[in-house]
């Protein structure tokens, strides 16, 4: 059955990590959680609402693999797309497009050369 309510078309993989989130227009910082990331987008859990079509840089930062495999963060330009109030006054729920990605994510072992994810 198809869901009408998603306007989101790729594949998304679940990622819980933490981020870093920077408005553009103010150069204001804050932290959230990437819940989720695709080719062109990605969702993420803020504290803070910024109004839609503002443009934000976001670092994702990845947790230390079990492997012992350390990976760079990924950080893009994103414009907001959707808003929505998970808990009313403490969290928000953003839809963000990738407008560009500023650094590709690398993994890193003792043993071997960085591997590009891009």
């Amino acid at each position: 059955m198809m869901n009408y309510n998603e306007h989101r078309d790729g594949r998304r993989v679940p990622v819980g990590c933490s981020a870093t989130v920077r408005l553009l227009a103010t150069n204001t910082s804050f932290c959230g959680t990437c819940h989720d990331i695709s080719v062109h987008g990605m969702c993420l859990h803020t504290n803070v609402m910024p109004h839609r079509d503002e443009e934000l840089e976001v670092t994702v930062i990845p947790p230390l693999m079990e492997t012992g495999v350390l990976a760079e963060p990924l950080a893009v330009r994103a414009q907001v797309k959707r808003c929505r109030v998970v808990e009313p006054d403490m969290r928000y729920e953003l839809g963000v497009e990738i407008v560009s990605v500023l650094s590709t994510a690398k993994t890193t072992d003792h043993d071997s050369e960085a591997i590009s994810l891009s």
